[in-house]
């Protein structure tokens, strides 16, 4: 007898459920030097339906693995009511402009002295005039003296206090120098210095506004590096441009609405790069006096003039 044998086909429909988590990591920053971290569970079940051909005598294994990963950054600035981070006022004043130092030696030591009316220049731009938002606290000031020998020594303390922002700080300050000594190691004249008062103040408020940061980088030492003192002058000459570019534009903007004006405004604008360009425009964010509105809005419609008075 002869037997014959038919191939057979079967379909299966095979659903494979998985179960899925995903961790989703957020770190956020904020200025006020607060890191939060939040981790998020997240389950997800899918449901994958598979559909496998089987021939009869064949055993088909089917696998579905996935793996999610999900890293997510967030940065939150703070606005204008936000805290300040410690670091806010020692960053905006750290910064010396070098036409402001010389070179100077005191004993052995080579030093960067700083321009005093540049620091209280800098202080006043901060805080307020001196004697209103910072200075020296009235009747803190001593003078000390002591003698050895041919040598008269003054110390002076006091204590320094600013104002910034709603708060008031306040912190010891002290200076000392040789008010009088006998030069060439005690074999030569009595030299008394008569100034020694204003430079006892002098120093101890250089001293003082060096704890807030004020010319941080001269007391960092980065002065020593003739590489940073090239790339700070060049910035700073890049600021003084911009200031001098502002100020061209904005007794421009003031002027009547003429031809000329809007000409000459966007004829100097185009004399600028980019970088310039976007500096100038930070410099514009105050209003013009017979205007509610500020120069930089009004130097955009004189950049945008096509005809027609603004």
């Amino acid at each position: 007898m002869e037997r014959k044998s038919d191939s057979i086909q079967s379909k299966e429909m095979v659903t494979v459920t998985a179960r899925i988590t995903v961790k989703v990591r957020i770190t956020v920053r904020v200025r006020v030097m607060v890191m939060v971290t939040v981790t998020v569970t997240v389950t997800v079940r899918v449901i994958v339906t598979v559909t496998v051909t089987v021939r009869v005598a064949a055993t088909v294994t089917v696998m579905v693995g996935v793996m999610v990963m999900v890293m997510v950054r967030v940065r939150v600035k703070i606005g204008e009511e936000g805290h300040m981070s410690n670091l806010d006022l020692w960053d905006k004043v750290c910064v010396t402009d070098p036409r402001h130092t010389k070179k100077a030696k005191i004993g052995q030591m080579n030093i960067t002295a700083i321009d005093p009316q540049y620091q209280r220049k800098a202080a006043t731009e901060v805080f307020g005039a001196y004697g209103l938002g910072w200075g020296i606290s009235t009747e803190s000031e001593k003078i000390e003296f002591l003698t050895l020998g041919d040598t008269t020594l003054a110390t002076y303390t006091a204590v320094m206090y600013y104002k910034l922002d709603t708060s008031v700080g306040a912190f010891p300050i002290c200076s000392n120098l040789k008010v009088a000594y006998v030069t060439q190691g005690g074999k030569g004249y009595l030299k008394v210095d008569d100034d020694y008062a204003k430079k006892l103040q002098t120093d101890a408020l250089t001293k003082g506004l060096s704890f807030l940061g004020f010319n941080s980088d001269v007391f960092e030492g980065l002065y020593d590096d003739n590489k940073y003192v090239q790339k700070i002058t060049q910035e700073f000459a890049k600021g003084e441009q911009a200031q001098k570019a502002a100020d061209y534009f904005k007794p421009l903007i003031d002027e009547d609405s003429i031809e000329e004006t809007h000409q000459r405004i966007k004829d100097g604008w185009k004399r600028l790069d980019q970088d310039q360009q976007k500096e100038v425009y930070g410099l514009l964010h105050d209003k013009a006096p017979d205007s509610k509105r500020k120069y930089k809005t009004l130097l955009d419609e004189h950049l945008s003039y096509v005809g027609e008075e603004i």
